[in-house]
């Protein structure tokens, strides 16, 4: 079982696995017309602050079980970060990718592993200069083993994945048992892409849901078509008619009444 950690309030619905956040990262200024939340670029990479590093443990002691699940698998399995980053801080930390790939470089079930699995490292990263450096972080561990494949892209990660999806379908096959990491900045998440991706049986999400700032957007109008995205229709629309942000946030519980929505869709 995951544990839970301090600053994350961490809760397991069916098959999504959540992130509640309760507070806000560092420099996060205003919320973005796309549903993106703006980011100070260069200050955000030069801290690690406590929300980061919840984040990464939990990650950590996930993918600390999940590895060697992989052990009895004969065939290939697919880790995929949606939103890389530069895969280090300036303060030392590594990100989510450089985490992943340490952690299987040095497990002590490695070798067991990759008998008979090839896993590969999907790393999406949008923003150029980000992606520059995450390929310096790349190359600085040095060659791996025959058995492990990494696919650094400089690519929008849901037209790259839904395009692939499309064509398993064309062709009647399914996707490699996958493990996701969701962590956007803010809350520009597809309902629809999310489903898509769980509609294959041997697929798991780990979501970075940024309740706070999906509370703001509740009550702003000009993000009603980012937040039918993020809910997969309209059902959320009712939220404003809870005025108060306490209200909202416990009715049923905290956050409840936000991401139960969510998780039902």
């Amino acid at each position: 079982m995951i544990p839970r950690l301090h600053l994350i309030v961490y809760f397991v619905l069916g098959e999504f696995h959540i992130f509640i956040s309760l507070a806000a990262q560092l420099c996060l200024s205003r919320l973005g017309e796309e549903g993106t939340v703006v980011l100070a670029d260069e200050k955000y990479w030069a801290n690690y602050d406590g929300l980061q590093d919840a984040k990464h443990r939990l990650l950590k002691a996930y993918l600390g079980g999940w590895f060697p699940i992989l052990a009895s698998w004969q065939g290939r399995v697919l880790y995929i970060d949606c939103h890389s980053g530069r895969g280090r801080h300036k303060t030392g930390h590594v990100g989510s990718p450089i985490l992943a790939l340490s952690l299987l470089l040095d497990h002590s079930h490695r070798r067991n592993i990759l008998v008979n699995t090839e896993v590969d490292f999907y790393f999406f990263e949008i923003n150029e200069a980000n992606y520059k450096l995450l390929l310096e972080e790349i190359t600085s561990l040095g060659p791996v083993p025959s058995g492990i494949k990494i696919y650094p892209l400089h690519e929008d990660y849901e037209t790259h994945l839904l395009a692939s999806l499309q064509e398993l379908r064309e062709k009647g096959s399914q996707l490699a048992p996958s493990f996701a990491f969701v962590d956007p900045y803010g809350f520009s998440l597809s309902m629809d892409f999310l489903n898509q991706i769980l509609s294959f049986p041997t697929t798991e999400l780990l979501i970075n849901f940024m309740y706070r700032y999906i509370d703001m957007a509740i009550t702003h109008e000009g993000q009603d078509e980012n937040m039918d995205r993020l809910f997969g229709g309209e059902d959320w629309r009712a939220l404003r008619e809870i005025a108060d942000s306490t209200e909202r946030s416990e009715s049923g519980g905290p956050q409840r009444i936000v991401f139960v929505l969510f998780h039902h869709q």
